[in-house]
């Protein structure tokens, strides 16, 4: 939620295209590894909200990618973001879309 605060308080900025935001940048980031602790913790209580959660953390990656890849101008970590996206849903359109548009 962070992120897309900080990134459509961005968009309110008439020089907003390929613009680099770190706050949003970092604010994916932590994102990411607070869900990947989400993930641990349903693990350990096999939960049955596993695989909704594993959902969420491979949408937080997508962003992830998208950010690194529009914004911060980086393929080659844009292309890992997407793989970790695909890791925990392989099913994800955009993600493929996104690394056959990178590849």
């Amino acid at each position: 939620m962070m992120a897309r605060v900080f990134l459509e308080e961005d968009m309110m900025q008439k020089d907003w295209r390929f613009k680099e935001n770190p706050d949003a940048k970092q604010a994916l980031i932590e994102a990411r590894a607070l869900q990947q602790e989400v993930i641990e913790k349903c693990r350990e209580l096999s939960s049955d909200r596993l695989e909704t959660e594993r959902e969420l953390a491979a949408e937080i990656s997508y962003k992830l990618g998208q950010y690194l890849e529009e914004r911060d101008g980086n393929p080659d970590d844009a292309v890992a973001a997407y793989n970790d996206c695909l890791s925990r849903k392989e099913d994800h359109i955009d993600a493929l879309v996104a690394l056959a548009r990178l590849f």
